[in-house]
Order: structure tokens, then C-alpha cells, then sequence
């Protein structure tokens, strides 16, 4: 059905494609146009299998009332984005990232997500003073309390604001005193 295409307006009509396997050169390549290749299944299972035996979608358009089968191709299913009984509203909701995986892209864009998908933070620490406020500790060999004492240190510090003074100095110093109070806790037992 459809299948009108005039090259001279770039005009193609809606079109539904009927009879298509995954072997067909429309199922080879992303549609971005107004084609429906139809492809008849029997099974939930062998439909997932079919779609994960190629590259993953942009987007996964799924029409159904089955929450469970929503639910389960989510799952299973890698895709960019996810619309449920609907078309084309992920790419139109300016808040919500859009971007593939695998073969239809890499990333998210978007508002934040264009910047953070362009962006490389980078982590930066300077240290001026090494002896106030270094930590025997912290060097090789190390003994088994010395281990559990810096890696302790390491999961339970809290997340320090990016100021400036609070890296250069407050950073060590949190270490400094997370080190002291296990240093206490374990001395005390």
C-alpha cells in the first residue's frame, strides 16, 4: 500500500510493506521515512529473537495492551527509545535524552544530555603541601589495618563540593580526619 515517490518534491507516501523477511533490503538498513515493513509472528519469543539476531533500533515502537509483553521487550530488547502505543513522542519531548545504541548511534542528546555527551569532565586534584597533611598510610607496604583503614576512608568520605579551597586544602583534611576517627574506632576496641 502507498509507495508514491516523487524525487523532484522529495515526496514519499506512507507506505506499508507486506511480505518482508529479515533478509529483505528495507529490514537491512534504519527507515527514516514513512515505511511500515509488516512482518507476521506467531510468538512473543521468536519476535525477540528476530529483532536481537540484528543491529539494535533507534527506536522501538511497540502497540499493545499486554503489559507483561511491553515489560519483557523492554527487557530483552536493546533499543535508542521506547514508546508504547504512540509514535515519534520520545523525539519530540525536548526533556528526555534521544539517541541510539550500537549501530543507530552512540550517546544522548538533547538539552543536559547534549552537553554532557560533548563533554569530558575531568577529574583534577593539586596537592602544594606533602608533608602537613600527608598520611603514612596511605603508602606501600601496607599493612592489612593500613589496607581496611585507606580503603574505608575511600567508600565512606563524603562528597566534597567543587570549590576550589575546599579541593586544594578541605579534601586532605576530611581524609585526615576520617583517618583519625577510624584510627580511634579501631584503637578503642
Amino acid at each position: 500500500v502507498g509507495g508514491v515517490v516523487d524525487v523532484e518534491t522529495r515526496y514519499v507516501s506512507p507506505t506499508i510493506l507486506s511480505g518482508v523477511s529479515q533478509e529483505s533490503p528495507v529490514m537491512k538498513e534504519e527507515i527514516f521515512g514513512p515505511v511500515l515493513p509488516v512482518i507476521r509472528y506467531r510468538d512473543l519469543e521468536s519476535v525477540i529473537r528476530f529483532i536481537q539476531s540484528g543491529e539494535s533500533p533507534l527506536a522501538m515502537y511497540i502497540f499493545a495492551k499486554d503489559r507483561k509483553m511491553v515489560d519483557r521487550l523492554c527487557r530483552e530488547v536493546p533499543s535508542g527509545g521506547v514508546v508504547t502505543n504512540d509514535i515519534m513522542f520520545h523525539f519530540f519531548n525536548l526533556h528526555l535524552p534521544f539517541g541510539g545504541v550500537g549501530h543507530s548511534g552512540l550517546g544522548k542528546y538533547r538539552g543536559k544530555y547534549s552537553f554532557e555527551a560533548f563533554s569530558h569532565r575531568r577529574c583534577y586534584l593539586r596537592r602544594d603541601d606533602h608533608s602537613l597533611l600527608d598520611i603514612p598510610a596511605r603508602y606501600p607496604p601496607y599493612s592489612d589495618f593500613n589496607l581496611k583503614l585507606m580503603l574505608f576512608a575511600g567508600k565512606h568520605l563524603p562528597d566534597i563540593p567543587p570549590h576550589p579551597t575546599l579541593i586544594r586544602y578541605g579534601g586532605m583534611a576530611l581524609l585526615v580526619l576520617a583517618c583519625a576517627a577510624l584510627w580511634a574506632h579501631y584503637i578503642s576496641f
